[in-house]
């Protein structure tokens, strides 16, 4: 409830500044209220993916098919982050955390597990989040590895990460074992790659131009699946999930898991319908301005 409400002020507050934007009218007050119901649509829209983060991590373990994401804390998204990505275009197409666009993409496979700060007050959106103790956490990490069906680890030279690399080179069966490489700068992703190097992996010194996955033969051998997926079936909200899903089908395929595809986004069709309407009313207004001037 709380998410849809954030979405409700986030349309609200996108139609009222493009309205705004476009207006032949003088500046009014009015002019300034979208901006507070975008940056408020936002932080609901977040904080509601905290609430059912935390009732997911309450229900008991049931002992289904699981994927296991490992990262460093500090790639954590912040509320405040969140909210001002908001006003940003790239924060509309994203208003969902990477890590619930990856649990959607991968729920074939299990649902997807997070290991969480054990001081936080919520946890972060995506997947179901395991607290355990500083003395505890690399036992219940070895033991998730041991059982899930996939293990996606976002590389970092942090030691925490470095262990959990380490280890699932030794008990994670390579074609299970996937590496996220997104988001990272040509020096972070040059550090990683120098740190993996020390765990036994092999990846590209030079980063790729595109985020992906690399996956693993048998004998570990990297290779790379750059992000990808047709512009028509991206969508223009949360398009990682499904860019994720086009990416990874060799590995739905390897692994015999069904693989859907996505389907036409009506969200990209209602976009370009609402650019035509935007366009047709901006160039009436302008012949009308021209006539009547």
């Amino acid at each position: 409830m709380v998410r849809g409400f954030g979405v409700l002020l986030l349309v609200t507050g996108v139609i009222g500044g493009l309205v705004s934007r476009f207006s032949l009218e003088p500046l009014s007050v009015l002019d300034f209220i979208p901006l507070p119901l975008i940056l408020l649509g936002g932080f609901l829209y977040f904080r509601g993916g905290q609430h059912a983060a935390r009732a997911l991590s309450r229900q008991p373990y049931d002992g289904g098919d699981s994927v296991l994401y490992l990262r460093a804390f500090s790639t954590d998204p912040t509320a405040l982050g969140r909210t001002f990505r908001s006003i940003f275009w790239v924060g509309l197409a994203t208003m969902s955390t990477d890590v619930e666009c990856l649990a959607r993409a991968l729920s074939p496979f299990g649902r997807l597990h997070v290991i969480g700060r054990p001081e936080e007050g919520l946890p972060r959106p995506g997947g179901k989040t395991v607290y355990t103790g500083d003395d505890a956490w690399k036992q219940v990490v070895q033991e998730m590895m041991l059982t899930a069906k996939l293990v996606v680890i976002r590389p970092a030279a942090n030691p925490g990460v470095l262990w959990e690399l380490t280890r699932a080179r030794e008990i994670v069966p390579a074609d299970r074992l996937l590496v996220e490489v997104r988001g990272l700068s040509a020096r972070e992703y040059r550090e990683a790659a120098e740190s993996m190097a020390r765990c036994g992996y092999e990846l590209p010194a030079k980063r790729p131009r595109r985020g992906g996955f690399f996956r693993f033969s048998p004998d570990w051998k990297p290779e790379f699946l750059p992000l990808s997926g047709p512009v028509t079936r991206r969508g223009v909200v949360n398009v990682y999930r499904k860019m994720t899903v086009f990416t990874l089908r060799p590995v739905f395929a390897h692994h015999g898991v069904p693989w859907t595809r996505p389907g036409l986004s009506a969200g990209f069709v209602a976009y370009l319908v609402f650019l035509g309407l935007l366009g047709a009313f901006v160039l009436t207004a302008a012949i009308a301005g021209a006539i009547l001037g």
